[in-house]
Protein backbone atom coordinates (compact mmCIF):
# COMPACT_ATOMS: atom_id res chain seq x y z
CA UNK A 1 0.00 0.00 0.00
CA UNK A 2 1.12 3.55 -0.67
CA UNK A 3 1.71 6.17 1.99
CA UNK A 4 -1.34 8.37 2.42
CA UNK A 5 -0.83 12.02 1.47
CA UNK A 6 -4.20 13.39 2.57
CA UNK A 7 -4.94 15.21 5.82
CA UNK A 8 -5.04 12.58 8.59
CA UNK A 9 -8.46 11.57 9.90
CA UNK A 10 -10.77 11.34 11.52
CA UNK A 11 -12.49 14.32 9.96
CA UNK A 12 -15.46 16.12 11.50
CA UNK A 13 -18.26 18.34 10.18
CA UNK A 14 -18.77 21.79 11.73
CA UNK A 15 -22.01 23.69 11.24
CA UNK A 16 -22.78 27.31 10.39
CA UNK A 17 -23.86 29.46 13.30
CA UNK A 18 -27.63 29.73 13.28
CA UNK A 19 -29.06 33.19 12.68
CA UNK A 20 -32.40 32.10 14.12
CA UNK A 21 -33.45 29.15 16.33
CA UNK A 22 -35.57 27.47 13.66
CA UNK A 23 -32.83 27.63 11.00
CA UNK A 24 -31.63 24.25 9.67
CA UNK A 25 -28.19 22.88 10.49
CA UNK A 26 -25.93 23.75 7.55
CA UNK A 27 -22.42 22.26 7.21
CA UNK A 28 -19.72 24.93 7.04
CA UNK A 29 -16.37 23.12 7.29
CA UNK A 30 -14.78 19.70 7.43
CA UNK A 31 -11.95 19.72 9.99
CA UNK A 32 -9.02 17.32 10.14
CA UNK A 33 -7.91 15.57 13.32
CA UNK A 34 -5.55 18.48 13.98
CA UNK A 35 -8.39 21.02 13.72
CA UNK A 36 -7.31 22.44 10.35
CA UNK A 37 -9.95 23.03 7.66
CA UNK A 38 -9.99 20.34 5.00
CA UNK A 39 -13.11 21.62 3.20
CA UNK A 40 -15.05 24.88 3.39
CA UNK A 41 -18.54 24.90 1.93
CA UNK A 42 -19.39 27.94 -0.15
CA UNK A 43 -22.42 29.78 1.17
CA UNK A 44 -23.51 30.33 -2.44
CA UNK A 45 -23.54 26.59 -3.12
CA UNK A 46 -26.60 25.38 -4.97
CA UNK A 47 -26.75 22.15 -2.97
CA UNK A 48 -28.44 22.89 0.34
CA UNK A 49 -30.38 21.19 3.12
CA UNK A 50 -30.32 17.45 3.57
CA UNK A 51 -28.26 16.77 0.45
CA UNK A 52 -25.55 19.18 1.62
CA UNK A 53 -25.51 17.54 5.07
CA UNK A 54 -25.28 14.07 3.48
CA UNK A 55 -22.42 15.22 1.24
CA UNK A 56 -20.60 16.66 4.25
CA UNK A 57 -20.96 13.38 6.17
CA UNK A 58 -19.65 11.41 3.19
CA UNK A 59 -16.66 13.72 2.78
CA UNK A 60 -15.91 13.62 6.52
CA UNK A 61 -15.98 9.80 6.47
CA UNK A 62 -13.51 9.56 3.56
CA UNK A 63 -10.39 8.78 5.65
CA UNK A 64 -12.15 5.98 7.54
CA UNK A 65 -13.66 4.60 4.33
CA UNK A 66 -10.24 4.59 2.67
CA UNK A 67 -8.63 2.89 5.68
CA UNK A 68 -11.33 0.23 5.93
CA UNK A 69 -11.21 -0.52 2.21
CA UNK A 70 -7.42 -0.80 2.38
CA UNK A 71 -7.70 -3.16 5.37
CA UNK A 72 -10.19 -5.35 3.51
CA UNK A 73 -8.00 -5.44 0.39
CA UNK A 74 -4.95 -6.44 2.46
CA UNK A 75 -7.01 -9.07 4.28
CA UNK A 76 -8.21 -10.63 1.03
CA UNK A 77 -4.74 -10.52 -0.51
CA UNK A 78 -3.11 -12.14 2.53
CA UNK A 79 -5.62 -14.92 3.12
CA UNK A 80 -6.69 -15.75 -0.40
CA UNK A 81 -3.95 -14.80 -2.87
CA UNK A 82 -0.78 -14.42 -0.80
CA UNK A 83 2.11 -16.88 -0.65
CA UNK A 84 0.67 -18.46 2.55
CA UNK A 85 -2.87 -18.83 1.22
CA UNK A 86 -2.81 -22.65 1.45
CA UNK A 87 -1.48 -22.57 5.01
CA UNK A 88 -4.17 -20.05 6.00
CA UNK A 89 -6.84 -22.65 5.25
CA UNK A 90 -5.92 -24.94 8.16
CA UNK A 91 -7.82 -24.70 11.48
CA UNK A 92 -5.47 -22.19 13.10
CA UNK A 93 -5.32 -20.13 9.92
CA UNK A 94 -9.11 -20.10 9.71
CA UNK A 95 -9.42 -18.96 13.33
CA UNK A 96 -7.00 -16.11 12.68
CA UNK A 97 -8.80 -15.25 9.46
CA UNK A 98 -12.19 -15.09 11.20
CA UNK A 99 -10.85 -12.82 13.96
CA UNK A 100 -9.27 -10.47 11.42
CA UNK A 101 -12.40 -10.57 9.26
CA UNK A 102 -14.52 -9.49 12.23
CA UNK A 103 -12.18 -6.59 12.97
CA UNK A 104 -12.10 -5.50 9.32
CA UNK A 105 -15.88 -5.75 9.12
CA UNK A 106 -16.37 -3.65 12.27
CA UNK A 107 -14.04 -0.90 11.00
CA UNK A 108 -15.82 -0.86 7.63
CA UNK A 109 -19.29 -0.86 9.23
CA UNK A 110 -18.35 2.08 11.49
CA UNK A 111 -17.03 4.08 8.52
CA UNK A 112 -20.18 3.38 6.51
CA UNK A 113 -22.37 4.37 9.47
CA UNK A 114 -20.46 7.65 9.80
CA UNK A 115 -20.92 8.38 6.09
CA UNK A 116 -24.64 7.69 6.40
CA UNK A 117 -25.01 9.81 9.55
CA UNK A 118 -25.93 6.81 11.68
CA UNK A 119 -23.19 7.27 14.26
Amino acid sequence: MSIEQHTPGPWAVTLCKKTRPDAPDIPRHILGADGRRVVTFNSAAQIIGGERRANARLIAAAPELLTSLGNLAEFIAFYFTGPDAEKNRDVEGMENMLAEAETAFNVAAAAIAKARGES
